[in-house]
Parts: structure tokens; sequence; C-alpha cells
């Protein structure tokens, strides 16, 4: 088995995102500019999580889908139930709440999984964001 170091390393190159897509919109600049940043950040983010995945030694089996769908969902979960008592200030990161620590576990899940599937999810996200601007007041009829 190679050294996890190494192994992070390779796989540095692994995924560019495509930081274009805002251009075929009719967005104004600033906004395009904005949502360029935010997609490099992103990819950068999302190096670093399987960075430190490799050398924690995570990544030596490979997850399914599920698995990996589950995972978020159980962060989500915790997040929660850290509301449901309180959101009281997170007992391994003081400078947070519970919950705010939660979601933060569950974004470094997305993250990963997004990651290792090769998912454009900053692309996704800002075309569902203009996607969601067509559609009418409190669509589909649901209380919430």
């Amino acid at each position: 088995m190679s050294n996890p170091e190494e192994r992070a390393d390779d796989r540095e190159e692994y995924q560019q995102l495509e930081v274009d897509f805002m251009e075929d919109l009719d967005l104004p600049e600033i906004y395009v500019e904005k949502a360029n940043i935010f997609t490099e950040l992103w990819s950068w983010i999302e190096k670093n999580i399987y960075r430190i995945n490799v050398l924690k030694g995570w990544t030596q089996k490979e997850r399914t889908d599920g698995e990996m769908i589950a995972l978020i969902h159980a962060e989500i979960s915790e997040a929660l139930e850290g509301l449901r008592h309180g959101n009281q200030r997170s007992k391994i990161i003081p400078e947070v709440s519970e919950a705010e620590e939660e979601i933060a576990d569950a974004l470094i899940r997305i993250m990963d999984m997004a990651f290792l599937r090769k998912w454009n999810i900053p692309k996704a996200l800002f075309l569902k964001l203009e996607y969601n601007k067509t559609r009418p007041y409190r669509h589909g009829g649901k209380l919430f």
C-alpha cells in the first residue's frame, strides 16, 4: 500500500471544477465573479478534505453512495439532536454550537462525496438557484 501522503498528493490534480458555467446565464457580472470565487474555494476545500481523509485512513475502503448518504444524514440528525437539547456549545469546538459543528460535518461529508464522485456541486447550486427563481410562490402546495 502506498504512503497516504503520496496518495493525497497524487489526487491533487484529480478534479478541476468547471467555473465558466455562469457565463451562459444572463446575470450581473458581480454575481458571476462571486460564483467563480465560490466554485474555486469549494474545489480547494474538497481537495483538503480528501487530503485529510487520506492522511487519517478514511479512504482505504471505497464507500457506496448509500453509505455516504447515510453518513451525511447522520450528521444532520446529530445537528437536530443538538437543537432539541438547546444547541449548547460544542464539546470539541467550543467556539461554535453543537448544530454548527454537525452542519459543518455534514458539509464535509457532502464535499467528500462530491469530490470522489466528480460532482460539480457549485454548478448545481447556482443553476438550481436560477431555476428556483422561476418557480411560483410556495410551489407544490406543501405546508413547509
